[in-house]
C-alpha cells in the first residue's frame, strides 16, 4: 500500500479531507468481490485527481492593539505591550550608549605642526576595467597595534589628497603577521563601525618562490612580491638573482618601481644588501634613489681607499728619507692599515722615530 501514498497525499493537497478522499474512491464499486484492490484504488488516484484550487490569500493574523504609554526617555505617547522607551529612542540608545561623561574637543582639525605621512611605496595604477586608483604599499615585519589607525589615516588621506580610489597592500614576511594584518579594523565602536579598514595581505603563506628568471620576467610585480615577502628564505639569492636578471632590458619607468619597492621590503635583513649589489651589477646602467646611493658608496668607499694608500705611502716616504730601515713586515702593516685615525698618527710618529717598530706601536 505504500506506493498508493503519494497518490492519496495528492488529493489533500487539493484541500479535500480524508473522508472526502474515501468517499470519491470507495463510490460505485462493482459488485463482484475485487481481485485486485489495490490496482483500481491506483487507478481511481490518478483518473479522478480534482483539479487545484484556485488560490486564497493566507489569513493576515489578527491585530494586536497595545495600550498606550509614555515613553520613559522624551515621554512621548507610544503603544507596546511593555513600558520602556518609544521606538525612536529604543534605536537610539541602542546605536548609542548612553555617556557617563561628554569631552567637547576643537572642530578646527587643521594641523599646525608638520606631521609625518610617509608609506613605504605609493604608485599610481591605471586600468581599462576600473580607471586609475592608488596603492599604497607597506612592509610589516611584526604585529603593531599602532599600526591599523596609521593605514586607516594613510589611506584616507591618500584619497583626500589625489581624489582616486585609494587601496592598502601590505607585505609580511611571515604567517603570523600576515594573519593579523589582515584582520578587519574599524574606527569606531562594534555597533558604529563607521570606517572599517580591510588591507590586501600577502606573505609566504601565499606567494610563490620564483627563481626562474623566465617566470620572474613573465610577472615582474608578482616576482617582486616573491622576493619581498621570502626575504628570509634560504632560497632568497635565487630569488633576487632571477628578478635583477629578469629586470635587465626592462624599461626604467616599469623597473625603477620593481627596484625601489623591493629594497624598501627587504628591510634590515641581510638579502637588501645582496639586493643593492644586484642592483649595482646587473642593473649597472639604471638609474635611481638606490643605484644612486649604491654609486655613491662605491665612490666614498674608493675616495677612502686611495686617501688611506695615500696616507701610508707618505709614512713609507718619511721613513725612507730619514734612512729608517722599513722591515717587508712592517711595510705590509703600514701599507694594509685602511684607518685614516691611526694613520695620521702613524705619520707624526714616522718624523721622529728612530725605527720602524716604534711607528706602528699601538696607539
Amino acid at each position: 500500500m505504500e506506493h498508493l501514498a503519494p497518490g492519496a497525499a495528492a488529493w489533500l493537497e487539493r484541500d479535500l479531507t480524508p473522508t472526502a478522499v474515501r468517499e470519491a474512491l470507495t463510490a460505485n464499486l462493482p459488485r463482484e468481490p475485487l481481485t485486485r484492490p489495490a490496482a483500481i484504488l491506483a487507478h481511481r488516484l490518478t483518473a479522478q485527481l480534482p483539479p487545484p484550487p484556485p488560490f486564497r490569500a493566507p489569513t493576515p493574523p489578527p491585530t494586536t492593539r497595545h495600550p498606550l504609554r509614555n515613553c520613559d526617555t522624551c515621554d512621548h505617547a507610544y503603544r507596546s505591550p511593555n513600558p520602556d522607551h518609544c521606538p525612536t529612542c529604543a534605536t537610539r540608545h541602542q546605536l548609542l550608549p548612553a555617556p557617563v561623561e561628554v569631552t567637547v574637543l576643537p572642530t578646527d582639525r587643521t594641523e599646525t605642526s608638520p606631521v609625518e605621512r610617509r608609506v613605504d611605496t605609493l604608485l599610481r595604477l591605471g586600468t581599462a576595467e576600473h580607471g586609475a586608483f592608488l596603492l599604497a604599499v607597506e612592509a610589516q615585519g611584526r604585529k603593531d597595534q599602532a599600526k591599523p589607525p596609521s593605514w586607516a589615516y594613510y589611506t584616507a588621506y591618500l584619497w583626500t589628497k589625489y581624489r582616486l580610489p585609494t587601496a592598502l597592500l601590505v607585505v609580511c614576511q611571515d604567517r603570523a603577521t600576515a594573519e593579523w594584518a589582515g584582520r578587519p579594523t574599524a574606527s569606531g565602536p562594534p555597533q558604529l563601525p563607521t570606517l572599517t579598514l580591510t588591507p590586501l595581505v600577502v606573505g609566504p603563506h601565499n606567494m610563490p618562490v620564483i627563481t626562474d628568471p623566465a617566470e620572474a620576467r613573465a610577472d615582474l610585480a608578482l616576482a617582486a612580491l616573491s622576493a619581498i615577502t621570502h626575504a628570509g628564505d634560504p632560497d632568497i639569492g635565487a630569488i633576487l638573482k632571477a628578478l635583477s636578471t629578469a629586470l635587465v632590458g626592462v624599461p626604467e619607468d616599469a623597473s625603477g618601481p620593481i627596484v625601489e619597492v623591493v629594497a624598501q621590503g627587504m628591510g634590515n635583513r641581510p638579502a637588501q644588501q645582496l639586493w643593492r649589489n644586484l642592483v649595482a651589477v646587473d642593473l649597472s646602467f639604471y638609474k635611481s634613489s638606490i643605484a644612486e646611493e649604491i654609486r655613491d658608496e662605491g665612490r666614498d668607499e674608493g675616495r677612502a681607499e686611495g686617501r688611506a694608500e695615500g696616507q701610508a705611502h707618505a709614512i713609507l716616504l718619511v721613513l725612507e728619507q730619514r734612512g729608517v730601515d722599513v722591515p717587508d713586515e712592517v711595510r705590509r702593516h703600514i701599507t694594509g692599515c685602511t684607518d685614516p685615525a691611526v694613520l695620521n698618527t702613524w705619520l707624526a710618529r714616522a718624523l721622529t722615530a728612530t725605527s720602524a717598530t716604534e711607528v706602528i706601536r699601538p696607539v
